[in-house]
Parts: structure tokens; C-alpha cells; sequence
């Protein structure tokens, strides 16, 4: 009997030790030290971006001020600030930096070379064709984070399904950004089959978007805003016009829709920083971008029926069953 409960308490004992061990595991999880980083941002309409991310990785334990700090000077229209920015953030020595498009991780990458800083891109689109990433399973290097396919072609499928009658599309694009040029490209692949002309809009800074909307030409039938975090800001200027003269406007993200553009076939940013605070959570914990594939968000059809109503255009119940109905 002695030796019975000498068994048991030996059990009891290890057990404990156990268990406390993987309570001290847990709760050594995250870094002890004050984790900081750095967010660049090419433009203010992917803010909600950074927004999602807080929010997630304040369920996993990061508090804001106590634990971990967010660096982040607004949205920087002109590259050469936004490089400024970037060098000034890795001589912070922030611990990582979150990029919100294709230009600020490009930016990041370059200002990163030679230190260990990781970049966590949400979003960058198309990164393997802008040459960010290797390939979206093996990143390579020191940068990963969360993209949203090559849904754009289909969203271009969208629009001549909603309104067969569009001949014309006004594409306005900053050309220095290899995700809205990317697109073009592979959006011409199948306007010819729908019967779609792009007339194009160049824009490399504010002031060049604020020309192109004093002079969007006449006999377009709809406006095609791509993924491109410049032209995007500016989506409420684009939706004003949109309005006036009764045409179609779409947008990749669910927000744009929200705000009144009539529809977008594309993703969340708000979800889409969510999503990607998983890999910054892992990153800091020490796994490597390398290890971490390119992961996609998920896209899906958005209608605002109050600005079809307003446009006169009418939605056919089958692409209303199909798609994310919203009414504001």
C-alpha cells in the first residue's frame, strides 16, 4: 500500500511538473520584450488593413502599448517619402514591417537588404509577378504574407454580365505600379472576347489622379479601378462621377461597395489583415517568411443595390443570388 501511494504520488507529482511546464511554454509564447513594427502604406485606402490586424493580434495576446507597438505615420502618396519612411523605421530597428501594397513592400524589401527584419505584405497583389516572392508555396527570402489571387478578369466577366451593353472601360492606373500594370496586362487577354476597349488614364501621383478626374473622357460606358493602392484612394472622387453619369463602377475591395460604388468582385481588407496577423504572429514567434507560403484571402461577389437604383441598372436575380447584397 505504502508503495501504491508512493506510485501515485510520484504520478501526481510529474504530472504537475508537466503541466506547469506547458504553462510556462504558453506563456512564454510571446516575446517577453516590447515586439515593434513598422507599417508602410502607399495609400489610406488599405488602412483598414492595419485595423484587422491589431484586432486579431489582440486575441493572441498582443496589447497595444504593453506589449507590442505599431509605428505608422499615415499613408505616403509620393515613393521618395515612403522611402524615407522605410529607412527610418529599420534605423528604429522595429522588429518587423507590415506593408500595405505593392509599392511599400517593394520599398520594404529594398530598405530591409542586409538586416533580419522581415516583411509581412497584406496585401500585395499578383507578388510573384512583381517579383516580391519566388513562387507563393516557397516566398524564399524574408518577406511572405496574404494576396488575393487573380480574381480581376473575372470581375471585368462581372461587369459585362451586369451590364451587357459597356463597350468602352476607363482603366485609370499609376504605370510605375507593377500590380495595376500586371492586371492590364491580363485583362487584355479577354477584353477582345467581351467586346471591351480600355481607354487608359495614367496617374503617378495625387495631383496627376486629381487631373485625370477633371478630364475622364466623355463616351466611356464604365469606370475599372484595379488593384492599384494610388487610383484606390481616390475611389469616392471616381464614385461621384460614376454617379452623375449613370454608369457602372467597380472596385476589387468589399469596402468600396459599402461606401456606394455598385459592386466589386474581390475581398475584404478589414478580413484580409486578420488574416495575415497569423503570419506576423508566427514570424515574431521565430518562424522563418521563407517557411511561410503566400496565403489567399477570400473574394466573392458585392452589389450595392441602392447605386444600381440610382444608375438606373437593373440587377438580374440571378447574379443578386449569387453575390453579397448591400443596401446603403
Amino acid at each position: 500500500m505504502i508503495n501504491l501511494r508512493k506510485g501515485i504520488g510520484l504520478i501526481v507529482l510529474l504530472c504537475g511538473i508537466f503541466l506547469q511546464t506547458g504553462c510556462d511554454r504558453d506563456a512564454n509564447q510571446i516575446p517577453q520584450k516590447m515586439i515593434k513594427i513598422g507599417v508602410l502604406s502607399h495609400a489610406p485606402v488599405a488602412d483598414p488593413s492595419l485595423e484587422g490586424l491589431k484586432q486579431q493580434m489582440a486575441t493572441f495576446g498582443y496589447e497595444e502599448g504593453k506589449n507590442i507597438q505599431y509605428f505608422y505615420q499615415g499613408a505616403i502618396f509620393d515613393q521618395k517619402k515612403l522611402l524615407l519612411e522605410a529607412q527610418q523605421l529599420v534605423r528604429d530597428e522595429v522588429d518587423l514591417l507590415y506593408t500595405l501594397s505593392t509599392p511599400a513592400t517593394l520599398i520594404a524589401q529594398k530598405v530591409s537588404q542586409g538586416t533580419k527584419i522581415p516583411v509581412i505584405f497584406a496585401p500585395a497583389s499578383s507578388p510573384v509577378g512583381a517579383g516580391i516572392v519566388t513562387t507563393m508555396q516557397q516566398p524564399g527570402g524574408k518577406t511572405t504574407g496574404v494576396t488575393f489571387g487573380l480574381q480581376e478578369a473575372k470581375r471585368l466577366e462581372w461587369l459585362k454580365k451586369i451590364s451587357p451593353s459597356i463597350k468602352k472601360v476607363y482603366f485609370p492606373y499609376n504605370p510605375q505600379d507593377r500590380s495595376p500594370s500586371f492586371t492590364l496586362q491580363q485583362l487584355r487577354k479577354i477584353s477582345g472576347q467581351l467586346g471591351i476597349e480600355f481607354v487608359l488614364g495614367e496617374a503617378r501621383s495625387k495631383d496627376e489622379v486629381l487631373q485625370l478626374l477633371q478630364n475622364i473622357p466623355t463616351e466611356i460606358d464604365a469606370i475599372f479601378i484595379s488593384t492599384d493602392a494610388l487610383v484606390s484612394s481616390f475611389t469616392a472622387d471616381f464614385g461621384k462621377i460614376a454617379l452623375d453619369r449613370k454608369i457602372p463602377l467597380t472596385v476589387p475591395h468589399r469596402e468600396g461597395v459599402i461606401k456606394g460604388v455598385l459592386f466589386s468582385y474581390g475581398f475584404s481588407i478589414l478580413h484580409l489583415g486578420k488574416q495575415a496577423a497569423r503570419l506576423v504572429d508566427q514570424v515574431i514567434k521565430g518562424t522563418s517568411p521563407s517557411e511561410l507560403p503566400v496565403e489567399l484571402t477570400e473574394f466573392y461577389l458585392a452589389i450595392n443595390l441602392n447605386t444600381a437604383e440610382s444608375i438606373h441598372l437593373p440587377i438580374s436575380d440571378e447574379t443578386i443570388r449569387q453575390a453579397l447584397v448591400i443596401r446603403k
